[in-house]
């Protein structure tokens, strides 16, 4: 996951612009913030489920 992420913000920098991604998964939105991105918001799409939008500018 973090030569992927690696990856990806080389190529965001590259082109100047930010990296976006949700998931719905609480414990990968702590892996994705562990990993440089920060969490935006938390949305709650019914029931127990919700989505973690993060973002690295």
């Amino acid at each position: 996951m973090r030569k992927m992420m690696e990856f990806t913000y080389r190529l965001a920098d590259k082109k100047q612009v930010p990296v976006i991604l949700d998931t719905d998964d609480k414990d990968k939105a702590a892996r994705y913030e562990h990993l440089g991105m920060k969490l935006d918001r938390v949305r709650s799409c019914g029931g127990r489920f919700h989505m973690y939008d993060l973002i690295r500018e």
